[in-house]
C-alpha cells in the first residue's frame, strides 16, 4: 500500500497503480477507498473488464446496487461467456433477497460455463437454500467444498443448510471450520453458541 501510494504521487493517472490500490483497499475491507481507486482506474481505461468486475463488487459492498447491477448487465452484454459476471450478479441479488428466480437463471448460466468453480456452486446452492430446497442446496454447496474448503462463507452456508436439515452435530463441525478461517465473525460465533447450547437438550 505504501509503495503504491508513493508511486501514485508520481504517476497519478497510471491505470495499474489505481487498480491495485482498489484491490488492496478491498482486501482490507476499506470499501469507500476501494471504490475511489477503482472508479479512477476505470476512467483511465473504460474497457477494462477486471476494473469493471472490481468496481461492481465494491459498489455491492457499499450498497450502490443500481450501479453494481448496471455494471454486471454491461459485462454480460459485452461477453455472454463471462461466468464471473453471471455468478456475482446472481449472488448480489440473492443476498438482497431480490429477483431470486432471475438469480437462479444467472447462476445456472455461470455453472454451465464453469461447472467446477467452488464459488459458483456455492452461489447456486445458496439460491436453492433461499428457495427452501435444502437437499439441492446441500448437494451444490457440498460439491463447492469438495473443490475448495478454504472459504469461511461457503463452510458457513453449508452449516446453515445442515441446520435446516436437522443435522445439528455436522453443522457445528462446519461452523467451527468456518470460524477457524474467520475468527472475528460475530454472527458465526453467535450461531455456534446458540446451537452448542441447544445440543445437549436435543
Amino acid at each position: 500500500m505504501e509503495v503504491l501510494l508513493e508511486s501514485l504521487k508520481i504517476f497519478p493517472n497510471d491505470f495499474d497503480i489505481n487498480y491495485f490500490l482498489g484491490i488492496a483497499h478491498y482486501s482490507l475491507k476499506n470499501f469507500i477507498e476501494s471504490e475511489t481507486y477503482y472508479e479512477k482506474a476505470l476512467k483511465i481505461n473504460n474497457q477494462s473488464t477486471t476494473a469493471m468486475h472490481g468496481l461492481a463488487m465494491v459498489y455491492d459492498k457499499n450498497k450502490k446496487w443500481n450501479k453494481s447491477d448496471q455494471l454486471y448487465i454491461d459485462l454480460i452484454a459485452d461477453n455472454t461467456n463471462d461466468a464471473q459476471a453471471y455468478n456475482n450478479y446472481a449472488y448480489s441479488l440473492v443476498e438482497r433477497n431480490k429477483d431470486i428466480d432471475y438469480a437462479l437463471t444467472l447462476a445456472q448460466k455461470a455453472i454451465e460455463l464453469s461447472p467446477n468453480t467452488s464459488a459458483y456452486l456455492d452461489t447456486i446452492g445458496w439460491i436453492y437454500f433461499k428457495l427452501n430446497d435444502f437437499e439441492k442446496a446441500k448437494e451444490f454447496i457440498g460439491e463447492a467444498i469438495v473443490y475448495d474448503e478454504s472459504s469461511s462463507v461457503v463452510l458457513e452456508h453449508y452449516g446453515d443448510v445442515l441446520i435446516k436439515l436437522n443435522e445439528l452435530d455436522e453443522a457445528l463441525i462446519f461452523y467451527n471450520k468456518a470460524l477457524d478461517l474467520d475468527q472475528e465473525n460475530a454472527e458465526l460465533i453467535e450461531k455456534i453458541f446458540n446451537y452448542n447450547s441447544r445440543a445437549p437438550n436435543e
